[in-house]
């Protein structure tokens, strides 16, 4: 309009327009570089997209971290890195000695741990009556028995040290059924349930635990040709039988919710 001037916001009202926004308290920005102690960390899961993202998050603050993959990947059990900060392991989440040997492992190399990650996990997406008792079992063993046996061989060191913090990566699967999921769901309803019934038992060791439920994540690196990573590497997509094969059917929403995303086919 004529007459009318452009002007630069004034201080106020910038200030008023981040007031009105949403915003995270305080208390969950990250903790200040200046003064805070270097923290050790086990990521298990740490070779999945997830998990990698947590490696480079906890290196980039100067702490120490013990990335921990599958067995059957390729590479020697433990390698440490040249700035002596990353130390990679291999693991069975499902066999409580493979945990507990890179638990003490951890403690050798770097003397002590702070924080213990588990992003590991394994789905089958199918109709329940689909899935055979192979494919239920092994989802129970890696999810449940996988994070139930990292407590157990971790709690110890945190509760003589009256200090630890569990980082325990559930899933919105954990809160409500999803179509297609059904088995993947129980396994992340039990995970949820040992976690807050823990909370209680541990409170007075000064040992604390947060459940983390992502949906569908965005990817914060591309595939590469030396070190790729399918999309959706942890789940597998089984072949629907006819009751529940039709287009319409609510058995298919997990599997739908993949093609609808245009990500591309979940590999085991």
């Amino acid at each position: 309009m004529e007459g009318l001037v452009d002007q630069e916001p004034t201080v106020h009202s910038i200030d008023a327009t981040l007031k009105s926004k949403l915003q995270l308290p305080a208390s969950c920005d990250p903790p200040l570089a200046n003064g805070r102690r270097q923290l050790v960390w086990i990521v298990f899961g740490g070779t999945g997209h997830m998990g990698r993202s947590l490696v480079k998050c906890a290196l980039a603050r100067g702490d120490r971290v013990v990335s921990v993959g599958k067995v059957f990947e390729t590479g020697p059990q433990y390698t440490v890195s040249q700035e002596e900060m990353l130390l990679r392991a291999y693991c069975d989440v499902r066999a409580r000695d493979s945990v507990a040997q890179v638990v003490q492992r951890t403690l050798s190399h770097f003397g002590k741990l702070d924080v213990v990650v588990n992003c590991s996990g394994y789905g089958v997406i199918g109709a329940c009556e689909d899935q055979d008792e192979y494919e239920v079992r092994n989802q129970f063993e890696t999810n449940f028995m996988g994070t139930l046996h990292i407590i157990q061989c971790t709690l110890p060191y945190f509760r003589e040290q009256n200090a630890g913090r569990y980082l325990i990566f559930s899933s919105t699967s954990g809160a409500l059924g999803v179509p297609g999921l059904g088995p993947y769901c129980a396994t992340k309803y039990a995970v949820e349930g040992l976690i807050e019934a823990m909370l209680y038992e541990t409170d007075s060791f000064n040992v604390k635990a947060t459940l983390v439920e992502p949906g569908l994540v965005r990817r914060d690196e591309p595939d590469s040709i030396t070190n790729p990573l399918p999309t959706w590497g942890h789940f597998l997509i089984n072949p629907s039988s006819e009751a529940y094969a039709h287009a319409t059917s609510p058995a298919l929403h997990a599997k739908r919710m993949v093609q609808w995303l245009e990500i591309g086919s979940p590999r085991a």
